[in-house]
């Protein structure tokens, strides 16, 4: 259960870290917006490295990196680009998620 919640938590605030990034990026010009989604993308990734940290201890490195990479991409690439900016995914990308996932899961399978 360890394993599945820090997993987890590493994926939750990659995507938060990273959808912050973008936000303070919207509207340019404006310091007050870009100061505050900068500490909130950085404390989230400060504590996506800490579950990532955490799991670390739980399962192999090349496992918890595998995992964690390639979820991060996927959830980031739909949940923050297509879902929250409203951004398309071309059906090639479609492809490119598809074969992450078939990578990640040889990856994880080889030993």
């Amino acid at each position: 259960m360890a394993i599945f919640i820090s997993f987890i938590l590493c994926i939750i605030f990659t995507v938060v870290s990273n959808v912050s990034f973008k936000l303070s990026v919207q509207e340019k010009g404006d310091l007050k917006n870009f100061i505050f989604w900068q500490i909130v993308g950085n404390l989230t990734g400060f504590l996506s490295v800490i579950a990532y940290t955490y799991l670390l201890t739980l399962v192999p490195f090349y496992i918890g990196y595998a995992l964690t990479t390639a979820f991060g991409q996927i959830f980031v690439q739909v949940f923050g680009s297509k879902w929250f900016f409203k951004e398309e995914i071309s059906f090639s990308q479609w492809i490119g998620i598809i074969l992450i996932i078939i990578g990640t899961l040889f990856l994880v399978k080889t030993k």
